[in-house]
């Protein structure tokens, strides 16, 4: 979502800087103007950690939505059942896999 946010302010602000589209961007996140979609089936990417403690990207799929606790329930490719909140979004869990591998590199949470 917020790697589709930039795009839409740098398209509509015309050549707007990416440093500047992104702290635009993270702004309408955290004061909630957006809010994800969420549908059975979605594909989600997480942060673990794999057998020698390395923080690697997980594949998993929405099975489960509880919209009253904001609750998603998810199965990792391996069968593993997880639940997140939806406050994991766009910290420990993104919506795409390149936003899970950038959050990696960059040392997000």
């Amino acid at each position: 979502m917020k790697e589709q946010l930039i795009s839409l302010i740098q398209n509509s602000v015309g050549g707007c800087a990416r440093s500047w589209a992104e702290v635009i961007a993270d702004s309408i996140i955290a004061d909630g103007w957006t809010k994800p979609v969420y549908t059975i089936g979605r594909k989600l990417y997480i942060h673990q950690f794999d057998n020698d403690l390395k923080k690697v990207v997980v594949k998993c799929e929405i099975i489960q939505i509880n919209e009253a606790d904001e609750l998603l329930r998810v199965e990792t490719e391996s069968g593993k059942i997880l639940n997140l909140t939806f406050r994991f979004v766009g910290k420990t869990a993104f919506l795409t896999k390149e936003e899970a591998e950038q959050a990696l590199k960059g040392g997000a949470e």
